[in-house]
């Protein structure tokens, strides 16, 4: 079952979801950890973790509005990308 939580320090995952994030974008595109979990506390952000079954697919940052969605980080595992994890993510 595909499902969702929300990133904390506290999860499992917790440095592997950090190393995805480092290594799937560039490092001038990167905003630093503890800042992005900082501004995820926010009500309009939001910070998930996704699994299929007990597999770490991936991780998606965004913010909402009333009118947009705007996605700041889509990042999925290395492990199993061209697998449409991608795609679940954003669904």
């Amino acid at each position: 079952m595909f499902v969702d939580k929300t990133f904390s320090r506290k999860l499992n995952e917790y440095k592997v979801v950090c190393r995805l994030m480092k290594t799937a974008f560039p490092q001038n595109e990167q905003i630093p950890m503890w800042l992005l979990r900082v501004l995820s506390f926010r009500k309009n952000v939001n910070f998930r973790v996704f699994y299929d079954d007990d597999q770490f697919c991936g991780v998606l940052y965004m913010v909402e509005d009333n009118k947009y969605i705007f996605v700041l980080y889509l990042a999925v595992n290395d492990q199993i990308r061209s697998k449409g994890y991608g795609t679940k993510i954003l669904d």
